[in-house]
């Protein structure tokens, strides 16, 4: 089966969103507990703090579940649809490979949870397209409850200090402890995904899902049908809503309605970004940008896996120990050199190999054989 290219871009694009969102996660106490604008940090940390809340947090996640959507949709028509066990035998393959990815490194892993979701579009798949649109309903409406009552939560000031000191205490632990403090909270962890992220990502899936199977971007114009004023009104009300959330400290605004806004319009800011990097692609397939994000989308899993590792050596004391050195937008600014690496490294990797190391090992689980026509390289 040919490689959808503009999947690729996609992927790509996405992976460096999720390294952007991801950075100050893992190298900053504060972060997750300070999502005040604070008018007396230097303009640089405030010019971040808003790229990061307007355009970054929460955009990212839903365009990967929109492509595992899409892809499995492809999978399910293709050669895995006639043999069901293949299909299954690559979800498992890619829940353990987001537990252990969990343990090890990151316990705010997403694989595990697409490989559950993943299981059970399997047996939605023959679901009629109304269908679909209901489950994507459903699944928003959920999303926008769940972020209302969490907007509507206020943490006393013990209670975001007693969150900063955990955190600090984990990165100060040696690899084996962290391990087993990972293990400790996996559950804790895995609740908030399956409240926040998973309504959302079922959406996303649901849409991915209907149009892959309508083979949607290998048509001709794929987009043509929405007018481009609706894309303008759309990114206006995304934008203006993230910014009044950014600022409700400010100006008084409710933050639990605006947090249930954000539900619905961070996958829509999602959503528009796929239309305008499909429209560009359209134009300028050839464009050198669209080559690199490609070549890093077609080892997608791996540079997703290898983003966490690289974060954990960074930040954590196991590595080099970062973590609380530095302010936000030095943090964010660490994606552009990181990236690039990722870059180069699918370059040389491609230059060798058909398909990445994690890829290789996953569809070696699904097909139950060694890969070898595809790794390494013939020329």
């Amino acid at each position: 089966m040919n490689r959808v290219k503009i999947l690729d871009v996609l992927r790509g694009f996405s992976l460096f969103g999720l390294l952007l969102v991801h950075l100050p996660i893992f190298g900053i106490s504060d972060f997750l507990v300070s999502d005040q604008f604070n008018p007396n940090m230097s303009l640089l940390h405030n010019t971040a703090f808003f790229l990061y809340y307007v355009f970054c947090d929460g955009r990212f996640f839903p365009i990967f579940a929109f492509l595992f959507g899409y892809g499995f949709a492809i999978q399910l028509v293709g050669k895995v649809g006639t043999n069901p066990n293949i299909f299954l035998r690559r979800l498992f393959g890619l829940a353990l490979i987001g537990l252990v990815h969990n343990v090890l490194f990151f316990n705010g892993d997403i694989l595990f949870s697409y490989a559950c979701i993943g299981l059970l579009f399997f047996f939605l798949r023959k679901s009629s397209d109304n269908s679909l649109i209901f489950m994507m309903t459903i699944a928003m409406i959920c999303t926008m409850i769940t972020y209302y009552f969490f907007g509507d939560y206020k943490p006393t000031g013990l209670e975001i200090q007693n969150q900063i000191n955990s955190l600090k205490k984990v990165n100060e632990l040696n690899f084996l402890d962290s391990v087993v403090s990972r293990m400790n909270s996996a559950s804790m962890v895995f609740g908030f995904i399956l409240l926040f992220n998973w309504p959302i990502s079922i959406a996303m899936f649901c849409l991915g899902f209907l149009l892959g199977r309508k083979n949607f971007f290998q048509s001709e114009n794929p987009f043509s049908q929405i007018p481009s004023w609706l894309i303008v009104v759309s990114f206006i009300i995304t934008i203006t809503s993230a910014l009044a959330l950014t600022l409700y400290n400010v100006f008084g605004f409710s933050k639990a309605i605006l947090m249930g806004l954000f539900g619905v319009t961070a996958p829509l800011l999602s959503f528009i970004y796929i239309f305008l990097i499909q429209r560009y692609f359209s134009v300028y397939p050839n464009l050198l940008m669209f080559c690199y994000l490609s070549k890093v989308g077609r080892m997608s899993l791996t540079i997703y896996l290898f983003e966490s590792i690289f974060m954990g050596i960074l930040f954590q004391a196991w590595g080099f120990s970062l973590f609380d050195k530095f302010d936000l937008y030095t943090i964010m600014s660490f994606s552009i050199p990181m990236f690039f690496f990722f870059i180069v490294f699918a370059e040389v990797w491609f230059h060798f190999f058909e398909i990445g190391p994690f890829e290789w090992l996953l569809r070696m689980v699904s097909y139950l054989e060694i890969p070898h026509s595809d790794l390494p390289k013939h020329n």
